[in-house]
């Protein structure tokens, strides 16, 4: 699938953002998640 776009956020048991977790598309790396656990992919 192209032409889309999805994001979200990575949250702890306290639902704290979890920050630089990796996320990955396909088995590669595609974002890194900020400070407050949030990521965007763009394909």
């Amino acid at each position: 699938v192209t032409g889309f776009s999805v994001g979200g956020r990575v949250l702890d048991g306290n639902g704290v953002g979890v920050e630089d977790v990796k996320i990955s598309l396909d088995g590669q790396e595609r974002s890194l998640t900020d400070n407050l656990g949030r990521y965007k992919l763009d394909q």
